[in-house]
């Protein structure tokens, strides 16, 4: 990004202008770092071995805002064009773990009938572990979420975790403290979920 300031003070920050000059390349160096990103991004999504590092998110964030700011690159430049698709491609790339959250959430902690719940059963430690993370995972998003061209679902799957929590927690309180022997440990499992859920969303 440095590269880019230099190369706006030395001539342009028109991108027409930028191309005629040796400092072309610079503009090329950014657009294949986010493009590699992308593709560890990409990797990271598909391994299952977890959502993607804050710090990829936020290198992704700031290598597109950097070249949005300080260089003037329209739609039609072929430039504008490389970096709006690639903002496109990490957008989709993030849509399927943030649109998940919300329902990982419910099934999760949804009240369940005493005649569903075996005797001594738990909620799966993993699921919540990764629903936990899930959860974090997308408000990093959120903060990223303007130049990740995220805003708007990363909006919408928390406000929707917001208002369930806020709602399901009392419920979940409710049905512990009228449990019996059968079902006790199974709703503490989910209120102790649902706490963990808590802390991440509310602080």
């Amino acid at each position: 990004i440095n590269w880019l300031r230099r190369s706006r003070r030395r001539c342009s920050d028109s991108a027409a202008r930028v191309s005629e000059t040796p400092y072309a390349i610079t503009v090329a160096i950014v657009l294949a770092e986010i493009e590699r990103m992308v593709g560890e991004l990409k990797g990271e999504l598909r391994s299952g071995r977890g959502v993607a590092t804050g710090a990829l998110l936020k290198g992704l964030h700031d290598a597109a805002r950097g070249m949005r700011t300080e260089i003037n690159l329209s739609t039609d430049t072929p430039w504008g064009k490389q970096l709006a698709g690639l903002r496109t491609e990490i957008s989709n790339l993030l849509k399927a773990e943030i649109e998940s959250m919300p329902g990982r959430v419910r099934r999760l902690l949804r009240p369940r009938p005493l005649k569903e719940i075996p005797v001594n059963a738990t909620l799966d430690v993993g699921d919540v572990a990764e629903t936990e993370t899930l959860i974090e995972f997308v408000g990093i998003c959120r903060s990223y979420a303007g130049e990740l061209a995220v805003s708007e679902m990363t909006q919408r799957a928390y406000s929707e975790v917001h208002h369930y929590l806020e709602t399901a927690t009392q419920t979940l309180v409710e049905a512990l403290r009228h449990a019996g022997d059968a079902d006790r440990t199974f709703r503490k499992s989910q209120l102790d979920a649902a706490v963990r859920f808590c802390a991440k969303v509310f602080g």
